[in-house]
C-alpha cells in the first residue's frame, strides 16, 4: 500500500517535563508503524529533560530553545512554525498529508 512508504513525524514538545518525557518517548518508539521520526522541541527545560533526551539521541531529533519562548511549551510549535527560531518545516522529514 502507497501510504506505507509515507514517513511520519511524532512530534512531541516540552517544559520541564522529564517526569513524563521518558513514557512519551518509549510510547512514540514502540509505535509499529516503521516509517517515522520522532522529533522533541524543548523551551529551555530545567529539570533533567536535556539530560533524558541526550540518552535517545541515537533514535530521535531533538531541538532545545536558544532561549526561553515564554510559549509554554503546547505553544513551541507555533513558535517554530511562524519563524520565530527556525523554520518548523525544517524539523520534519515527514509526508504533508491534507
Amino acid at each position: 500500500s502507497q501510504t506505507k512508504n509515507i514517513k511520519a513525524s511524532i512530534i512531541i514538545v516540552n517544559y520541564n517535563n522529564a517526569k513524563y518525557l521518558k513514557k512519551s518517548l518509549e510510547t512514540a518508539l514502540n509505535q509499529t508503524y516503521e516509517n517515522k521520526e520522532i522529533i522533541v522541541i524543548d523551551d529551555m527545560s530545567n529539570d533533567n529533560s536535556i539530560e533524558l533526551l541526550q540518552k535517545y539521541k541515537k533514535k530521535i531529533k531533538f531541538y532545545v530553545s536558544k532561549k526561553k519562548t515564554k510559549f509554554g511549551s503546547y505553544n513551541q510549535i507555533n513558535c517554530y512554525r511562524i519563524g520565530y527560531a527556525i523554520s518548523f518545516t525544517s524539523l520534519s522529514t515527514g509526508e504533508c498529508l491534507k
